[in-house]
């Protein structure tokens, strides 16, 4: 049920602690590891867990051109025509809403420019933002990478939301960037509206852009404008069932119009007309989906828990099976001990098939990674020679977003396979003795990528070394054909210009066209030429970065996994051994000390179930 008075979703904090079962099993986990093991691997695990935690609970909001995402941003980041909004395409590149900072008050913007960030007042964001604004079409254009505004007393309070570029309508690329840019990916919102049902193009992109966040909801837009609104909110939800992967997508119908206009309104009928424009329930669910997804960090961590339990476990069910004294189980015992020595000296040989295999995989990656490079830049460059360039300023001042978009969805693709098959040879090289790789190596693993991917350039950083000149070269010709063409009068005959003199066509619009031709051919050829050559650095760029993520991904990959292979065989063996001893002793004992022993290893055992089934109970609390 919907709320009517959003204001009080304002008093609920959406990033909240751990919640009390959590606590409750993280601290039982520590008391039964810290008697019969050790910690070191819980506090790791802990301390990602807190990172996550500190990350602004997220919303990014996609949508076709025209359908209202922008004036549902301004919506629930509670400041009218904050993100651009018009007919058309409007918004032209990234508009992320945080909650204000020492660095970054109310009333400022942080625009990100491709020579570095500047700080604005937000009431010129549109000549920044816009599509057509003062700053991104004109004659002295700048390609605008992504804009960072400072917002309070929103609906959805403590949270970022991301407006992604109208240009293009639905862009995977786009829709990744804005996800990558999210603190914490948590809720994506798709607006389309009543005016025609979810196409077949627009289920595809949902369903890519659904599998990097926690949750979907799609809000139907415009409800105002038809009688039968609901039965489009009824069809898109149809839609949205004839594939499984949008089962738990919920759908909700809203007018942003109306919603902007019940802001303005007394509070006693501004309660009702909120309820009527469906925002108070969009709001209600989306912050719900908030809250859970807020939990994930937590969830990950319990789950890891559970396999520092596993090794654990292990231990004392075969200290148990050895207190037996049962001459079968030593036999077992005795048998798994030479088949674990023989393991122990053909490890050379495990060693070169580990070595042997890593390099086969970077090998493979490299064709891959150059493959792919390669056709992006193959693809660029006959957009950029096709195209018709001077005819669309929209289209010269978001090359710059489109191209860097890409490119950054080919840096994610590529790092999400690389760690996908590191992930392969690692449990596959563990497997030949019947074990997992230790918690604390994969951990370390996805420290090495964290740190590999923090040296990996963001969308800004990867504007920062463009030259501005090669977007905006030749654009000139186009700026000086509308400045010169209304003052000189243009008709038939010739018009002097700097001096020459150039022969026109008869007729304004011929003579619009050939008085600057020799410029805008000129500046068309640079330009074309320059936009090659960018592509081609960025291109060589991005393979640098992608030789030196995998380069320092294979390194500590050699090493750390064979050590830590190495580590777990000859841990495994000792602990075998030293259970055949326990074997060994327990037939010699007493029935009475057997017993005694045997109770002690129940108990331990016994432990170590309540406190898997207090972390799986917390588990299944946070998932419902």
């Amino acid at each position: 049920m919907a709320t009517s008075d959003p204001s009080r979703l304002a008093r609920r904090p959406l990033g909240t602690p751990v919640p009390g079962p959590a606590q409750t099993a993280f601290r039982d986990m520590r008391t039964f590891l810290k008697v019969r093991s050790t910690t070191d691997s819980l506090d790791q695990l802990m301390e990602q867990m807190n990172r996550g935690l500190r990350g602004l609970p997220s919303v990014v909001v996609v949508g076709e051109v025209g359908r209202g995402k922008s004036s549902l941003v301004n919506v629930l980041v509670g400041a009218p025509g904050l993100s651009p909004v018009g007919n058309g395409e409007t918004t032209g590149t990234y508009l992320t809403f945080v909650p204000p900072t020492e660095d970054l008050p109310v009333g400022k913007a942080r625009v990100q420019l491709a020579s570095g960030p500047r700080l604005v007042d937000t009431t010129e964001l549109a000549d920044w933002v816009h599509i057509d604004g003062l700053h991104v079409s004109g004659p002295d254009a700048i390609p605008v990478l992504g804009a960072t505004v400072a917002v309070t007393d929103g609906l959805l309070p403590g949270a970022m939301i991301v407006d992604t570029p109208g240009s293009g309508g639905l862009n995977e690329a786009h829709a990744r960037m804005a996800i990558s840019q999210a603190e914490t990916a948590s809720v994506l919102i798709m607006v389309t509206d009543v005016t025609a049902p979810l196409t077949t193009p627009a289920l595809d992109f949902l369903a890519s852009c659904a599998k990097r966040v926690e949750a979907v909801v799609v809000a139907v837009n415009k409800t105002d404008l038809s009688r039968s609104a609901q039965d489009r909110v009824e069809e898109t939800r149809r839609s949205l069932a004839t594939r499984p992967e949008f089962a738990n997508v919920q759908v909700v119908g809203i007018s942003a119009n109306d919603a902007a206009a019940a802001a303005t309104l007394p509070e006693h009928v501004a309660v009702r007309a909120r309820a009527r424009s469906g925002i108070d329930e969009l709001v209600t669910t989306v912050g719900g989906l908030m809250g859970s997804a807020s939990n994930v960090p937590v969830v990950h961590a319990l789950n890891q828990s559970l396999v520092l339990l596993e090794p654990v476990v292990a231990r004392l069910t075969g200290d148990r099976q050895a207190a037996s004294g049962n001459e079968v189980d030593l036999a077992e015992l005795t048998a798994k001990e030479a088949q674990l020595t023989a393991l122990q000296s053909v490890g050379s040989d495990m060693r070169y098939d580990w070595d042997r295999d890593c390099s086969a995989l970077r090998r493979n990656l490299e064709i891959e990674i150059d493959l792919r490079l390669e056709e992006f830049a193959n693809r660029w460059t006959d957009q950029i020679n096709d195209h018709r360039w001077g005819t669309s300023k929209k289209r010269q001042s978001t090359l710059a977003v489109d191209l860097l978009a890409e490119l950054s969805m080919i840096e994610a693709d590529v790092m999400e396979g690389m760690n996908h098959r590191f992930a392969e040879l690692i449990f596959r090289l563990y497997s030949n003795i019947g074990l997992a790789p230790s918690p604390q190596l994969m951990m370390d693993l996805a420290a090495e990528r964290d740190s590999v991917a923090a040296l990996s350039s963001t969308v800004q950083d990867q504007g920062a070394d463009m030259d501005v000149s090669m977007f905006m070269s030749g654009m000139m010709g186009v700026s000086l054909a509308n400045t010169l063409a209304p003052a000189v009068g243009i008709s038939s005959g010739a018009v002097l210009i700097g001096g020459l003199t150039v022969a026109t066509a008869v007729g304004g619009a011929f003579a619009l066209i050939l008085v600057p031709a020799g410029i805008m051919v000129r500046g068309n050829q640079k330009r074309r030429q320059n936009l090659v050559t960018f592509l081609r650095e960025r291109r060589g760029t991005l393979q640098r970065q992608l030789s030196r993520a995998y380069t320092s991904s294979f390194d500590l990959l050699r090493s750390t996994v064979r050590k830590d292979f190495d580590n777990q065989l000859n841990a495994m063996v000792t602990q075998i051994r030293e259970q055949m001893q326990t074997a060994k002793r327990a037939a010699n004992e007493t029935r009475q000390q057997r017993a005694d022993r045997l109770r002690e290893l129940d108990h331990d055992l016994a432990e170590a179930a309540k406190v898997k089934q207090a972390v799986e109970d917390a588990i299944a609390k946070l998932r419902s």
